[in-house]
């Protein structure tokens, strides 16, 4: 039969094990912490760079506007379209190394400009023209000697004119849109990168455009739309 001391010692012996186990419980949180903080720390240590290196890029190759074909309608007789053409880029930016093997950050802006899209039927037309500034963040990975890839993320300014003979669709917009990228570079030297890109603003899908002029929405046709380029061009590192 359990007397009172016996029950004074249970309840000791179970306060002392109900303690043990907290302070347990603390040991491992603040090991858990200090795991975290460690991986923040190593994440934090990626943005010690040394000295970043510039460099200026041109590149040459096609794309521009993206729109649909003309709609034809049963009374129509004639139509065109040329959509895309020749686009040409010019950027400047600046690579640093990171405390990750082969991984370099770093910062671009860029200027391109492409071909007008026209759209004609009959006496009938409509012009898309314009060109962007972009800011983007860079990731440059070499994963093979010479090789490397790139990649990139951020902002265009978007400047579009829209020209027409139907009244009412003749504006000029101005939008920042997202935009990405993504390249392949191929090292000939320290200074000299042969590169091949592909760029992607994100826009809107516009309509086709028709002769119908009541089925026409002006607002429609003036919103920005996604722009889709490709280049070859040399990057030169300072």
């Amino acid at each position: 039969m359990l007397n009172l001391n016996d029950v004074l010692l249970f309840v000791k012996i179970m306060t002392r094990a109900r303690a043990l186990k907290f302070n347990v419980n603390i040991s491992s949180n603040k090991m858990k912490l200090h795991k975290l903080a460690a991986a923040f720390t190593l994440l934090l240590s990626t943005s010690v760079y040394a000295a970043p290196s510039q460099y200026i890029e041109f590149g040459i190759g096609g794309g521009g506007i993206k729109t649909p074909d003309t709609k034809m309608m049963s009374t129509d007789k004639h139509y065109a379209n040329h959509v895309g053409g020749w686009a040409t880029m010019l950027a400047t930016g600046f690579f640093q190394d990171t405390s990750v093997p082969k991984l370099q950050l770093g910062g671009e802006f860029s200027v391109a400009k492409y071909e007008s899209n026209r759209h004609h039927i009959d006496a009938h037309s409509l012009k898309y023209s314009g060109y962007n500034f972009g800011v983007s963040g860079l990731a440059k990975y070499n994963f093979y000697r010479n090789w490397n890839l790139l990649a990139k993320a951020g902002v265009a300014f978007v400047n579009q004119k829209t020209s027409s003979t139907t009244a009412g669709l003749n504006s000029r917009e101005n939008q920042i849109r997202p935009r990405v990228g993504l390249g392949l570079g191929y090292d000939v030297n320290k200074n000299v990168t042969i590169t091949a890109s592909v760029d992607h603003v994100f826009g809107h899908d516009l309509p086709a455009f028709t002769s119908d002029v009541s089925a026409v929405n002006s607002h429609a046709y003036k919103k920005i739309a996604d722009i889709d380029t490709a280049y070859l061009g040399v990057r030169y590192q300072f």
